[in-house]
């Protein structure tokens, strides 16, 4: 979006045609002037017009007078990270710095000069610059504020001192102050305003000591309001906590608050006595939140319990210590008051981070982007100016890798609705959240049975997953296994299982979980292929053969422009796996690395990387169809040294070499078509949803054709013989009864036989809608757990409406099945029904729903949400 200011600039030239221009229009810079005020552990429960205990009438003030921003959360919920990223827009993890700064054990850390960061952009565009207070970014003079733009420093390089008497630094040298910090801090900032030069726009970032601790001392006017006050805690009942200690604390800390609150009058004064106030864009926040007694802990994410009786300690983290992402350590008080620009008493309610002030800022300023800015925020100033942003995405990324009190790394994703975080060092601290039922996040879900909560969990892990991989802050993984081996936490149950089963051959494969613990995309893929690792795997297949598997796998997925975007389920499922049936162990994947990357290289989609390998690389490796191929599961060195393959043997072919080059893919057949003429496999290829093709039998006009399409629509999902099966190298809810295993195992009956290959039911895709009957509607019913959601499996029946005679009942589908697959009922057309849904909610509970539905369709697709 171009910035507020450059549209107005790019209008200048057509009002200004015919006017005489003096030096004076030229010599005024009219842009606004920009006050930034960061309190330092402030939470917004802190603010009146959010507590009333809190008394803040001129924070209030800003809150009414401008917008409030409800849902502004900070990145890293402790000081330096938080301010590293406010300032640059980026990570904490991507700038070195994810905790507070120790000045006494790391005294050479500090935020990098050479990044781009808004207050020098916003010097080097003519603004007069100013910081006042702290800063807590790297105490050498490297790191000093003056290098960051800050024409005018005043304050402390550190992160705490004292609360009284400071010494402070002031024209470059440390000073003795007398008085309260808070009102020398506020001094300074007036002085700054009174001596700010009147042709050019100013900025100044007064960051506040307070409310950090120690709160006290503060002014007699700023404890006359809590002296006697019995404050309202937010949970008395939380086991064992402390409550006189909570209350105490609540009293120091508001009025510390008080004291800032103070002051924030007497400098907004300052702006009104000078006549500044129409053009002073003010910014109110904190550096992150604060917690009182919520969820039995103190303090901010590094917390405290302030319980009687803290639980013992862990490996990691030490009794008395409560490392967190608790939304009241991440959200923070947030306004912006712009007359006669944004609203009054307006309020801003999707959810916005601290790294989004950078642009929102440069926005406001009219300054471009530097083209070496790679900026994590985005410009929320048209939802300041109340324009209608209807894309504006509301999730949120997270991380807090603790090194002092504690040691974590903590990653969080949160949507409105839903949260989950994961700790990559501790796993059995995770978490998950139903923040819409749950805001005070009392009840962690990580562990439930519940289908809803357990989809949840994947979609958010996956999510978390991708914020992870996008901002290349994923943190490596910690030791969780058997001799100190590393496993991913999604997977370590069934890694661990596995490794009980692989007899002589667990050697190898800790062997490999040890050799990727260094990489966390390496040991997540190697925990994937160890936990669903066919039982003939686990007890041969060795550390180097997967490893050379994995790292190419990875590798391709930075080289072709679909390779990057493919879902880690997908990538993981459906590009990492060596094998795709029963076929011998080979280790195709570098020659077919090497040989069909550059086939593909002018390609664009995977859809038409999928279609050149089918029309090229058979001729390429010199392989033909014909039955006189040894055997039908022929692995691809087995049919290029034959030049012959079946149909099956084909389809792995072609399937290992769309994985090869980053294309999700697997092999999709019947054991035997409906009119009992033969089987066939054929391939499936995923961009953007699953498409078909026939392995070396490529359709000039591209994927899903082909000679077998019309016995595809005759299958029948009713028989396991005719279905079709689509291989999974997880568990996809059935197997895939290829025609060799029927014959090599002797299954004749008509039941489905056991295999090692396991499947998932796609018929659904393959055949046509059956058209209901004259006079009926086929009713479809699908569950989410909320609009956008994924599908739930619950327990449905559908009764007439008239007088509640059952028509039907069963399980809708999940997020597992294929979309093409629903719970369906027949019902008569223009009758009414009422479709009454059962499940339990995150506690166990019994929940129901019913739904009325009219049937005025032949097909008809019936959508119900837990949650509206």
């Amino acid at each position: 979006m171009q910035s507020f200011f450059k549209r107005l600039a790019d209008a200048v030239p057509a009002i200004l045609v015919g006017v005489v221009c003096t030096p004076f229009l030229y010599a005024v810079d009219t842009r606004p002037n920009i006050l930034f005020v960061l309190t330092d552990d402030q939470a917004p429960w802190a603010v009146g017009v959010n507590n009333p205990q809190a008394k803040t009438p001129n924070m209030d003030r800003l809150f009414q007078e401008g917008a409030q921003l409800t849902n502004m959360f900070v990145t890293t919920p402790v000081c330096s990270p938080s301010r590293a990223s406010l300032m640059t827009s980026r990570y904490g993890s991507e700038l070195g710095i994810t905790d507070w700064i120790n000045n006494k054990v790391e005294p050479g850390l500090g935020l990098s000069s050479e990044l781009p960061v808004w207050p020098k952009l916003l010097a080097e565009s003519g603004y007069h610059t100013g910081l006042v207070g702290k800063w807590h970014l790297g105490i050498e003079d490297r790191f000093h504020p003056n290098k960051f733009g800050f024409q005018y420093f005043m304050g402390h390089r550190s992160g705490g001192w004292a609360t009284k008497n400071p010494e402070l630094e002031k024209d470059g040298e440390a000073q003795k102050f007398d008085g309260l910090t808070v009102d020398v801090l506020a001094d300074h900032a007036i002085g700054f305003l009174k001596e700010a030069p009147k042709d050019k726009p100013f900025l100044l970032c007064w960051h506040t000591r307070a409310p950090h601790t120690a709160w006290l001392p503060v002014a007699d006017e700023d404890w006359a309001p809590f002296e006697n006050l019995d404050p309202q805690i937010p949970n008395p009942d939380y086991p064992n906590l402390d409550t006189e200690r909570v209350k105490k604390m609540t009293r120091e800390y508001l009025a510390s608050v008080r004291g800032v609150d103070r002051n924030l009058g007497r400098v907004l004064g300052e702006l009104d006595a000078l006549g500044l106030r129409d053009n002073t864009v003010v910014v109110f926040t904190s550096d992150h939140g604060y917690n009182m007694g919520h969820n039995g802990i103190w303090h901010k994410g590094n917390g405290h319990w302030v319980l009687k009786a803290p639980p013992a300690a862990t490996k990691n983290v030490p009794k008395g210590q409560r490392p967190n992402l608790y939304d009241n350590s991440i959200r923070v008080p947030a306004a912006v008051r712009w007359p006669r620009h944004i609203s009054r008493g307006g309020k801003v309610n999707r959810t916005l981070r601290n790294i989004d002030w950078f642009p929102t800022l440069l926005d406001i300023a009219g300054v471009d982007l530097p083209a070496n800015a790679s900026l994590r925020g985005r410009s929320f100033l048209p939802l300041l100016l109340g324009n209608d942003v209807s894309s504006w995405n509301d999730d949120l990324y997270c991380e807090y890798s603790t090194h002092h009190q504690s040691r974590t790394h903590m990653r969080m994703f949160r949507t409105p609705e839903w949260k989950l975080i994961r700790d990559f060092l501790s796993p059995e601290r995770d978490e998950l959240y139903h923040l819409a039922e749950d805001p005070a996040e009392q009840n962690n879900l990580i562990l439930s049975s519940d289908p809803v909560a357990v989809a949840m969990k994947q979609i958010l892990d996956y999510r978390l997953s991708a914020a992870m991989d996008a901002a290349g802050t994923r943190p490596p993984a910690a030791p969780n296994g058997p001799g100190g081996v590393t496993i991913h936490p999604d997977y370590r149950n069934q890694v661990l299982d596995a490794l009980s089963r692989a007899g002589s051959n667990a050697m190898q494969l800790r062997q490999l979980l040890q050799t990727t613990a260094a990489s966390s995309d390496e040991n997540e893929a190697a925990s994937f292929l160890i936990a669903f690792m066919p039982e003939d795997d686990l007890l041969s297949l060795t550390s180097d053969y997967l490893l050379d598997n994995i790292r190419l796998a990875l590798k391709v997925r930075s080289e072709t422009p679909w390779a990057s975007s493919v879902p880690k389920e997908l990538f993981l499922n459906d590009v990492l796996p060596y094998a795709s049936a029963n076929e011998t162990r080979e280790n195709w994947r570098p020659f077919f690395y090497e040989t069909f990357l550059p086939l593909v290289k002018d390609c664009t989609t995977a859809e038409e990387a999928a279609h050149t390998l089918n029309q090229n690389m058979f001729r390429v490796l010199n392989v033909k169809y014909s039955t006189r191929r040894r055997r039908a599961d022929q692995a691809p060195f087995e049919s290029i040294e034959q030049g012959l393959a079946s149909c099956s043997g084909l389809s792995i072919m072609l399937t290992d070499a769309c994985r090869a080059v980053g294309i999700p893919a697997r092999l999709a057949g019947t054991p035997m078509w409906t009119n009992k003429r033969g089987n066939h496999t054929w391939v499936e290829i995923w961009d953007q949803k699953w498409h078909f093709t026939g392995a070396c039998e490529a359709d000039p006009n591209g994927l899903n054709r082909g000679w077998f399409v019309g016995s595809a629509a005759q299958a029948d999902a009713s028989n396991w013989l005719h279905r079709i099966y689509a291989t999974s190298f997880r568990d996809g809810g059935t197997t895939f009864p290829f025609p060799w295993l029927i014959d090599r195992r002797g299954f004749r009956t008509e039941k489905q036989p056991e295999t090692i290959v396991n499947a998932v039911d796609v018929t659904a895709r393959y055949t046509p809608k059956e058209e209901a009957k004259s006079g009926f509607s086929n009713l479809m019913i699908q569950v989410f757990e909320k609009k956008g959601g994924p599908r739930v499996a619950v327990n449905a029946n559908i009764t007439a409406a008239s007088d509640g005679k059952q028509i039907g009942q069963g399980t809708t589908r999940d997020h597992r099945h294929d979309t093409n697959d629903m719970f369906e009922v027949e019902a008569k057309l223009g009758s009414s029904y009422v479709v009454n849904i059962r499940w339990q909610d995150a506690d166990g509970a019994p929940q129901t729903k019913s739904v009325p539905v009219k049937a005025s369709e032949a097909q008809q697709l019936v959508e119900i949400f837990l949650t509206e």
